[in-house]
């Protein structure tokens, strides 16, 4: 078989280690970045034009991404509830599905993503601090919109996965599209699981806590 064809499922094996990397890499230098916004004048640094303007870019860019969901949430709104669905449907491993239904699963997925982030810092936004009650709530919408991001990353690369010496003949529509989702939660699990147990620890991590 043409090797060309191992080229789709490679970059979705290879999407999903990234973000298992990604996520492995930021567990093992956030307790150092606390430890050194802790101990470092961090005044200084950003008093220089350019790294404010960086870290301008980089925030504005972040604390968009809540609005951009929102955005997206109210088009797979739409396409659920009012726009006529022609023929055709959307095409995953294991069959073809509405595009209704599937528009149905980012929709729900990020209400919970950001019902459970909110519902997690609560303490974070009914305290007073440095930050007012709107930037309270664009941080932690911003991180929802993360967590979002990247859990929304693996299932996609589930639903598009192809093996090419698999030829699935039989549709299997929405039930497999469910099972399909099955197999992303217990992928995401074993992430979780795995990360949490490997993670090393470090002294910063409990001194700041």
């Amino acid at each position: 078989m043409n090797t060309i064809y191992w080229i789709s499922p490679i970059l979705n094996i290879l999407s999903i280690l990234g973000i298992i990397a990604g996520l492995w890499i930021a567990g093992k230098i956030l307790p150092t970045i606390i430890a050194w916004m802790h101990s470092e004048n961090l005044q200084d640094i950003f008093s220089r034009p350019l790294a404010k303007t960086i870290l301008w870019l980089a925030l504005g860019a972040l604390l968009s991404f809540p609005l951009i969901d929102l955005v997206s949430w109210l088009g797979n709104l739409v396409n659920v509830t009012w726009v006529p669905q022609a023929g055709g449907g959307f095409s995953t491993f294991l069959g073809t599905i509405p595009p209704r239904f599937y528009s149905l699963f980012p929709l729900l997925l990020m209400l919970a993503v950001y019902g459970i982030t909110i519902w997690l810092t609560m303490e974070f936004l009914s305290t007073s601090g440095q930050f007012n009650p709107t930037e309270r709530i664009f941080i932690v919408l911003s991180i929802a919109s993360l967590v979002y991001r990247g859990i929304h990353a693996i299932f996609t690369q589930v639903f598009s996965f192809q093996i090419p010496t698999v030829n699935i003949q039989q549709n299997y529509g929405i039930p497999g599209f469910l099972f399909e989702i099955l197999i992303g939660f217990v992928i995401l699990t074993l992430i979780i699981i795995g990360l949490n147990k490997f993670l090393p620890a470090h002294p910063a991590s409990n001194k700041y806590r």
